[in-house]
C-alpha cells in the first residue's frame, strides 16, 4: 500500500523543520566560532604588545645597565690609573728611603770619628754639613709621605663610592665583585706600603734625634777641651814667662 500524500506532506513539514533547526545549529556554531577566533585574536595583539613592550623596557634596562657598567669600569680604569701612579711613587718613595738610610749610616760613621780627639775642623764642618743634608731629605720625604698619605685617603673614599654603586647594580655582581677584589688587592698593597713607610720615617726620626743629641754631647766635650788646652796653654806660657 503506498504511503498517502498527507504521509510525503508531513514528512517534508518534518523536513524543512529539520533543516531550519540545523541552518540554526550551523549559523549559531559559525557565529561562536567566529567570536571566539575574534577573542583569541584580540588575545593574541594583546600579548604581543605586552611582549613588545616588555622587550622594549628590557632593551632599556639592558642598555641602562650597559651604559651604568661602562661608566662604572671608567671610573675604576681611572681608579687603577691612580693606583698604578701611587704605587710607583711609593716605590720611588721607597728607593729614597734607601738612599737616606746610607745617608744615616754615613753620619754614625762620621759620628764615630767625631769621638777621635784628632778630629780637625774640617771633619766636623763636613759632619754638620751632612746632618744638615740628611735634615733636608728627611723633611722632604716626610712632607712626600703626607700628599701620598692624603691621596691614599681620596683613593680610599672613591672605592668606598664605587663600591656602593657597584652593590646597588645586582645584574653585574660578579664582574663588580671580581673588579673590587682586584682593586681592593692593589689598594691593601698601597696601604701597606705606607705603613712601612711610616714606620721607617719613625725609625728614621729616632736614629737621627740620637745622632743630633750625640754631636750636641760631642760638641759640649770639644768646646771643654779647647778651654781646657786654651787654659793649659795660657799657664805654660805664664811659666815660661816667669823662668
Amino acid at each position: 500500500m503506498k504511503p498517502s500524500n498527507d504521509f510525503y506532506i508531513d514528512q517534508l513539514g518534518q523536513y524543512k523543520v529539520e533543516n531550519a533547526q540545523l541552518k540554526l545549529d550551523i549559523f549559531q556554531q559559525q557565529s561562536n566560532f567566529q567570536c571566539q577566533l575574534e577573542n583569541e585574536q584580540l588575545k593574541s595583539k594583546e600579548i604581543l604588545k605586552d611582549y613588545q613592550k616588555q622587550l622594549q623596557e628590557h632593551q632599556r634596562e639592558m642598555q641602562t645597565y650597559k651604559s651604568v657598567f661602562e661608566k662604572t669600569i671608567n671610573k675604576l680604569m681611572e681608579e687603577n690609573n691612580k693606583l698604578q701612579t701611587q704605587l710607583t711613587h711609593a716605590e720611588i718613595e721607597k728607593i729614597q728611603m734607601n738612599l737616606s738610610q746610607q745617608t744615616l749610616s754615613e753620619c754614625k760613621q762620621c759620628i764615630h770619628d767625631l769621638s777621635n780627639p784628632n778630629i780637625d775642623k774640617e771633619s766636623y764642618e763636613l759632619l754638620q754639613n751632612t746632618i744638615k743634608e740628611y735634615k733636608l731629605k728627611f723633611q722632604d720625604i716626610k712632607a712626600r709621605n703626607e700628599i701620598c698619605e692624603s691621596k691614599l685617603k681620596a683613593c680610599q673614599d672613591q672605592i668606598l663610592k664605587l663600591q656602593i654603586q657597584i652593590k646597588e647594580k645586582s645584574e653585574l655582581e660578579d664582574k663588580a665583585k671580581e673588579v673590587q677584589q682586584k682593586y681592593q688587592q692593589q689598594l691593601l698593597k698601597l696601604k701597606e706600603n705606607f705603613d712601612k713607610q711610616s714606620k721607617e720615617l719613625q725609625q728614621y726620626m729616632g736614629a737621627l734625634n740620637d745622632i743630633t743629641k750625640k754631636l750636641e754631647e760631642e760638641q759640649i766635650k770639644n768646646d771643654k777641651l779647647k778651654q781646657e788646652f786654651e787654659q793649659e796653654k795660657k799657664r805654660l806660657q805664664e811659666e815660661n814667662r816667669r823662668n
